[in-house]
């Protein structure tokens, strides 16, 4: 009988090197299976800078274990947001885009992991031009032309408030729904305005100034620790609210601060009063919303907030 004959019929012992090749397919196939099942979803589509979207997530892998932890993480340009899973593989968060963000075709990933698996989503996003007006206020000199002692101060100030906007609580402490700081909210000066102080260009207006007679209760706009309570010589008295995986609230040119440096806050905590302090023309209160240290417009993240998905 030829040799070949008595060879049929037995199998090969694989090599090494093919059993290796072998693996990497299977995981390669299984992870792009898991890809293509998981569904993201944002919305508005169109995204513009200044703007805030929501973003959902709905894995179906995420489900098929019981009691095994998952977890979503959104990339865009360089920033690492954690999404909120409000149930077994559906996430839930927020998309910022920046305020100087070029119009054109990005692109997102989503991160997926859970206890044996990973997976990238990768998906293409279109973000529009959106225009802002702009603003001119009379203010005193002495808050447009600074000293260097002042300007030193404003430096100061400026980098305690960038370092708390980057967010440091990492676990998610926000809970739907959010409210305003304010009842039957009044914009008096929207997020974005170019504004020109005694014929002085500034940085854009990087939050939204809200009607409120000087002793208005302010409110938080959800759960969270408090990370900044500061006299800052532009925004007066100024408190930050860290509501964890990024998002920080800033509220500014209080007469009175309810609050201290880390406690623990629920929404709708009265956190002080409204006033004129620091650079203002009137009585207000500004208030700003940051994501992953992206400034965004507080009235479009509530329209995001707000939205059914």
């Amino acid at each position: 009988m030829d040799k070949r004959e008595l060879l049929i019929g037995v199998p090969r012992v694989p090599t090494v090197l093919t059993l290796i090749i072998a693996l990497i397919s299977i995981a390669v196939t299984a992870s792009c299976s898991w890809a293509q099942e998981t569904k993201v979803n944002i919305m508005p589509e169109t995204l513009q800078p200044g703007q805030v979207n929501l973003i959902e997530i709905n894995s179906p892998q995420c489900r098929m274990k019981p009691g095994e932890f998952c977890n979503a993480t959104l990339s865009f340009q360089h920033h690492s947001i954690p999404l909120k899973e409000i149930a077994p593989g559906r996430f839930l968060g927020f998309l910022p885009v920046a305020l100087n963000e070029r119009p054109g075709v990005s692109y997102i990933e989503v991160h997926l992991a859970g206890a044996d698996y990973r997976s990238v989503v990768r998906k293409p996003v279109v973000i529009k031009p959106k225009k802002y007006r702009e603003q001119h206020l009379k203010v005193s000199k002495k808050m447009v032309d600074l000293s260097k002692k002042r300007l030193e101060q404003v430096l100061s100030d400026q980098k305690a408030v960038r370092q708390v906007c980057k967010g440091r609580i990492k676990d998610i402490l926000w809970e739907s729904p959010f409210i305003w700081p304010v009842d039957d909210p009044v914009i008096t000066s929207p997020f974005g305005l170019r504004r020109f102080f005694n014929g002085k260009p500034r940085s854009p207006h990087s939050g939204l100034d809200l009607k409120a007679r000087e002793g208005t209760p302010i409110k938080s706009m959800n759960n969270g620790i408090v990370t900044l309570v500061r006299d800052c010589y532009l925004s007066g008295n100024t408190v930050a609210i860290d509501h964890g995986g990024g998002l920080v609230t800033l509220y500014a040119h209080l007469s009175k601060v309810n609050v201290t440096e880390g406690e623990k806050i629920n929404t709708g905590a009265i956190i002080g009063l409204a006033g004129s302090t620091g650079r203002v023309t009137g009585p207000h209160l500004h208030w700003g919303v940051s994501i992953a240290g992206i400034r965004v417009d507080p009235k479009g993240f509530m329209a995001a907030a707000s939205r059914k998905p």
